[in-house]
């Protein structure tokens, strides 16, 4: 509606497809209680329930895409960008719905006056807590001198304040600062996986393993194996219990690497890091796979490590995860996928160091086998 001049989106979704199936992977938990309270919340139109059961199943799953994408900005970017209303947008790290990723998605392809802030706390709850006393909230203050300046025209200094905030998750209250997104001259890391061969755990290199590709040509110089296992001690927590407790009881949800069983998860570490440092953005794991079934899922998880006692590695503490679901791969052929971490703003200490875990099991997200 080129009449609306200012808009405010809190906790709201960019791309409802990706939210509801993230990786192809249907959102078991969030989903369904998307699903479950939408009557108490709205009118639910009568198929909704339908279209939950067909992501879970793979049944229809294109055509329920469809429905979501009419529903999502990011469909619609095109006409937003038009009508050049002004945009804030405030999402939430541990959101397992609207994930933050896909809120800095909708943020980078807008091309109109724009703002985003991520916050810490789950879906609506750091929006929600700012009711206790308006006044003292980041965020509703943030609202009131949006609507000011861009609905009432009143003179502010809202356009020369940084686009983007993301307030850290184990230093709040204090944020980050951007001037713009995609960062510019930041310093990009990349990773290589060291298979664990006969050991316990992989590592993560700086430098590529010098090998030479075999007869697939995928370049591939060692592998990994793993079997299905419903327990690995590999999460992204209890579901909706776990992200709770981490931002508001501030127990964060950990693992103990040493009783993750080999034969069903692998583990990869990487280097103590010399100095303390920040990790920001929108991680990306770059995985062969050779999958033994048609249907197969990998989860991924990056956990942040100190060294226990005895030079031992003890904990980790997730910093985010992500999932990939294959419904029709060809049963002992290589296949490359391109896995996608939600967004992540954490300050490291020096002498901590990161770790990747891979298993094919979350309480999260439905399995490929999965039957209601």
């Amino acid at each position: 509606d080129p009449r609306i001049k200012a808009v405010v989106s809190l906790s709201g979704p960019a791309d409802l497809g990706a939210s509801l199936y993230p990786g192809n992977s249907p959102s078991l938990v969030w989903a369904s209680l998307l699903v479950n309270t939408a009557d108490f919340f709205g009118r639910a139109p009568p198929y909704l329930h339908e279209y939950l059961k067909d992501l879970l199943t793979y049944t229809n799953v294109s055509h329920v895409l469809d429905w979501a994408a009419q529903r999502s900005p990011l469909h619609w970017v095109d006409n937003i960008n038009r009508n050049r209303p002004a945009v804030m947008l405030s999402n939430n790290f541990e959101d397992r719905l609207f994930f933050p990723d896909l809120a800095l998605r909708l943020f980078d392809a807008l091309e109109v006056p724009k703002r985003l802030d991520l916050n810490q706390g789950i879906h609506t709850t750091a929006e929600l807590s700012g009711f206790l006393d308006i006044r003292d909230s980041y965020i509703w203050s943030m609202v009131k001198k949006w609507f000011d300046h861009y609905l009432k025209g009143i003179p502010n200094d809202l356009e020369f304040e940084p686009k983007v905030t993301m307030q850290l998750s184990n230093l709040p209250p204090k944020r980050l600062h951007f001037y713009s997104w995609p960062l510019k001259g930041v310093h990009q890391v990349q990773h290589y996986l060291q298979p664990r061969g006969k050991g316990r755990y992989g590592g993560l290199r700086s430098d590529v393993a010098d090998c030479t590709s075999n007869a697939s040509g995928t370049g591939i110089c060692d592998m990994d194996t793993i079997t299905h296992m419903r327990v690995t001690h590999l999460s992204a927590g209890i579901p909706l219990v776990g992200p709770i407790f981490e931002v508001y009881v501030r127990v964060p949800i950990r693992c103990t690497f040493g009783i993750v069983p080999r034969a069903g998860a692998l583990l990869y570490f990487g280097t103590e890091m010399e100095t303390s440092k920040y990790v920001v953005g929108n991680p990306t794991l770059t995985l062969w796979v050779i999958p033994s079934q048609p249907r197969f899922q990998v989860n991924a998880y990056l956990y942040i490590s100190s060294r226990g006692a005895l030079n031992s590695h003890r904990m980790g503490t997730l910093l985010s995860h992500t999932t990939h679901t294959g419904w029709a791969a060809k049963a002992g052929e290589p296949l490359k996928l391109l896995l996608h971490f939600h967004t992540v703003a954490h300050a490291l200490a020096a002498g901590q160091m990161l770790v990747l875990g891979l298993n094919t099991y979350n309480d999260l997200y439905a399995s490929p086998s999965y039957k209601p």
